[in-house]
């Protein structure tokens, strides 16, 4: 066949055009790249649509699944479709916050392509104490729960300040109200990037009913002594205290005085008349009980202790040694004492009375020989003093021991107490630390005494 023929010709130009395609048939094809926008609070976002090969095809824009613009018209307030077909959505808050598609919508049979943006729009954290009150009473051995409920984008980060040291990193404060070391201010603290970080406070208290002690129930001292009372309190809320005497409250005036020193309540009488000696009675009141102690404030005695000693010893014989204190003088001794014997209980004392030597106190030492005792034996000695407004309680029983009888056997074997006992007496070692204890009190009794000599000589 001729090249050149005419039915060639005709061939050539209807495969050539069989195969030709015009720009306006090439498929749509984004040049905008997805994006998501971080923005605050009342912005401008500019969201891109660009799009090859359009053609035909029409551009709709929806937020979550939302129409929201279509043809140039645009279904929300702040929201503007552009003619470029980029979005631009004005003063954005909260609720804009999502995904956007930007979707191009081609004729039959063809389906839509999409593009997917998204606006998240941050703001600082918010923070929510539940319960919302500045102020939290819990009992003591109670569960604490509080909860900081908190807001923002991004998510912020929680964490609890106790006493300016970080105490929890959780939404939730637990604990367990175990003593009043848990009260005071929590603190909430929300952070996340944006602006400032929020903070909540709540000042916790840990209630719980008063409690009482004293050191000293007993009381000694005399006419024109200064007299101190003292009961330590405790609780929460701070308990009203009232002292009482012979039933009836006692009146901060000229004779009495009131100070509190932390948890030491202190009832001072300036100058002690006979009339003020009896039953005080501290008495301690919350919203959650009520609580007493009862002291005595007297012009006995006080307990007479022995002196340990290294005499020699004798055979038959013991020197015995021992202390009192008391304003007043002391006129008489009683000594009581008899044979050691760990497993009898038989109030079996042989009783003496031991005229006092004239000291000028408060502190008065006394000796004695005690004398027709047995070899190589153990006994065990009490005794009492007397001033003018009467007899001291009984001292601890002291073991003592005539020559040839080794003290060590019973080192390890310290007698129980109401063993072997006359009315109100311990059975008991005299230690070291019980004179260390009262040579303290013998101290502020000399103290006291030469004070008191000061004053009645100016």
């Amino acid at each position: 066949m001729d090249p050149n023929s005419p039915f060639r010709i005709a061939v050539l130009i209807i495969v050539t055009t069989g195969f030709a395609v015009s720009d306006n048939e090439r498929p749509p094809i984004f040049k905008s790249i997805p994006t998501i926008f971080k923005t605050r609070e009342h912005d401008v976002v500019l969201m891109p649509c660009y799009v090859e090969n359009l053609g035909n095809s029409e551009i709709k824009w929806l937020k979550d699944d939302e129409l929201i613009a279509e043809n140039g018209q645009s279904y929300r307030d702040n929201v503007v479709l552009r003619k470029d077909n980029s979005l631009e959505v004005s003063n954005v808050s909260s609720r804009d916050s999502g995904q956007y598609t930007c979707q191009v919508v081609r004729p039959d049979p063809w389906g839509p392509i999409s593009q997917h943006h998204g606006i998240q729009v941050q703001f600082p954290p918010s923070v929510k104490l539940v319960p919302n009150r500045r102020e939290l009473e819990v009992e003591l051995h109670h569960e604490v729960i509080v909860r900081c409920e908190v807001d923002g984008v991004p998510k912020p980060f929680v964490r609890w300040l106790f006493q300016g040291e970080e105490t929890s990193y959780d939404n939730n404060l637990h604990f367990f109200a175990s003593d009043d070391s848990f009260s005071g201010e929590y603190v909430c603290i929300a952070t996340n990037g944006v602006g400032n970080s929020a903070t909540g406070h709540i000042d916790i208290k840990v209630v719980y009913p008063p409690a009482v002690k004293a050191e000293k129930i007993l009381l000694h001292s005399a006419p024109r002594v200064q007299s101190v009372l003292t009961c330590e309190i405790t609780g929460s809320p701070q308990p009203e205290v009232i002292w009482y005497f012979a039933g009836r409250p006692i009146p901060d005036d000229g004779f009495f005085l009131q100070i509190k020193q932390g948890t030491k309540y202190n009832l001072v009488i300036k100058s002690t008349k006979e009339s003020h000696f009896g039953h005080y009675k501290c008495v301690a009141s919350n919203k959650l009980g009520t609580v007493s102690q009862t002291l005595e404030l007297s012009g006995l005695p006080n307990t007479p202790f022995f002196k340990k000693t290294h005499q020699d010893v004798y055979p038959d014989k013991a020197v015995l040694t021992w202390e009192v204190d008391s304003y007043s003088p002391i006129v008489q001794h009683k000594l009581f004492f008899r044979k050691y014997n760990i497993s009898s209980k038989a109030d079996n004392w042989t009783e003496v009375f031991v005229p006092a030597e004239f000291t000028g106190g408060p502190i008065h030492t006394q000796m004695y020989n005690l004398n027709g005792l047995e070899r190589s034996s153990v006994y065990e000695a009490a005794v009492i003093a007397k001033n003018k407004f009467g007899w001291s309680s009984y001292s601890n029983i002291y073991l003592f021991a005539t020559e040839g009888f080794d003290m060590s056997v019973l080192s390890t074997t310290e007698p129980e107490e109401n063993v072997n006992t006359v009315n109100d007496l311990y059975s008991d070692y005299v230690t070291k630390s019980d004179e260390n204890n009262h040579g303290s009190t013998r101290s502020l009794l000399v103290f006291v005494w030469y004070l008191l000599i000061l004053i009645f000589l100016v």
